[in-house]
């Protein structure tokens, strides 16, 4: 069987990649060869791996101004490397544009996986709407939430963003090391956040929280983890400010659980999300987790998650102040890997599921 997997962001840091990623090399790939399609170069490291899965990787621009010439591109690529399924994975109705270059292309499967609870051009997303569903033969989601946002009514199938949870565990060790590496006391307090500096991350709003955090205590630090457009302004906004030096710009890194090991909570206050991995992984590790209302419900798998509005500022500077550091981490994380295991997040399971899906999909069209 021939799967050609569709990413329709870039191949970098961020949660849909991990996805891609987790279950490619988490599967078992007898009778199983996976391509993938990328809109820009993915990262060395990215592409790295992509390649010792064995896929070749077709880079095709994918923007309005030259669509037709993609969904030409992307359908001569179907047509002759005659692939069984197409897998495309993105946040809105414009998977139209994979879906139908699959159709053209004589791909019977055509699955379209919702990572998302919105997007950005909501307009772009009703017009394209009706062409969308007509299109695809599949619906997958990473959640519920997400999968009522692409497919309404329509039946889906929730494949989990499943982790290794073993490899987010709790390390003391870790903590200590990268503590000292930027010489956080030993009684600080570390609120991180891991994800791109975009709009959607909603940073700004976590700096208007800490500026107010760190009146009450200056023995609170902020670790951000990743990159993206807005990176640069963020460090540059803060030059000025008192708690600059309070403020981590980890930027990308390989090794994000050392990472959390080093944190004490972690704060998201995305605008939406659709059922974000990074909250997974850090639930593994035992972190306290302030999540905006806006993210779903469905990714409590602990009970070490709370939810607040971003329009109720006053109760994430209160709730952030009053964080301890947990003397009793690796027991919570120990425990957390427990919860997350028994509600479906292990990545061998999710993967052994979306085979079974493949082939029984597959037996269906013969």
């Amino acid at each position: 069987m021939k799967v050609l997997v569709i990413s329709t962001v870039e191949l970098e840091k961020n949660g849909i990649t991990s996805v891609i990623l987790n279950l490619m090399q988490s599967i078992d790939k007898k009778n199983l060869h996976f391509d993938v399609v990328a809109i820009k170069r993915p990262l060395p490291d990215v592409q790295k791996k992509l390649e010792a899965l064995g896929c070749k990787i077709f880079i095709l621009e994918r923007s309005f101004h030259n669509i037709l010439f993609y969904i030409g591109a992307l359908s001569r690529i179907i047509k002759k490397e005659r692939y069984d399924i197409v897998h495309a994975h993105g946040n809105s109705s414009t998977l139209f544009f994979e879906m139908i270059s699959a159709y053209i292309g004589n791909c019977k499967i055509r699955i379209a996986h919702s990572h998302n609870t919105t997007c950005t051009s909501k307009f772009v997303n009703a017009v394209l709407k009706p062409l969308f569903k007509l299109a695809y033969t599949d619906g997958m989601a990473c959640g519920q939430d997400a999968g009522s946002w692409m497919f309404g009514n329509n039946k889906f199938t929730v494949i989990k963003n499943g982790i290794n949870v073993n490899a987010y565990s709790y390390d003391e060790t870790k903590r200590i090391d990268i503590r000292k590496r930027y010489s956080i006391p030993e009684n600080g307090i570390v609120i991180g956040h891991v994800g791109v500096f975009n709009n959607q991350k909603n940073h700004k709003f976590l700096f208007k929280i800490y500026s107010e955090i760190y009146k009450y205590n200056a023995n609170i630090y902020l670790m951000l983890i990743g990159d993206g457009r807005l990176k640069r302004n963020f460090e540059n906004d803060i030059q000025n400010e008192e708690y600059r030096h309070n403020v981590i710009f980890v930027g990308t890194t390989n090794n994000v659980n050392s990472y959390l090991c080093a944190m004490d909570a972690v704060a998201m206050p995305s605008l939406y999300e659709g059922l974000p991995l990074a909250v997974i992984e850090e639930q593994a590790n035992g972190l306290s987790c302030i999540l905006s209302e806006n993210i779903t419900k469905e990714v409590d798998k602990t009970g070490n998650v709370v939810f607040f509005s971003l329009n109720d500022k006053e109760s994430w500077v209160n709730y952030i102040t009053d964080i301890k550091i947990n003397k009793n981490r690796q027991l919570t994380s120990s425990k957390a890997i427990e919860d997350i295991i028994k509600s479906g997040y292990s990545i061998e399971d999710e993967a052994q599921k979306l085979r079974e899906y493949y082939f029984n999909a597959l037996e269906r069209e013969v």
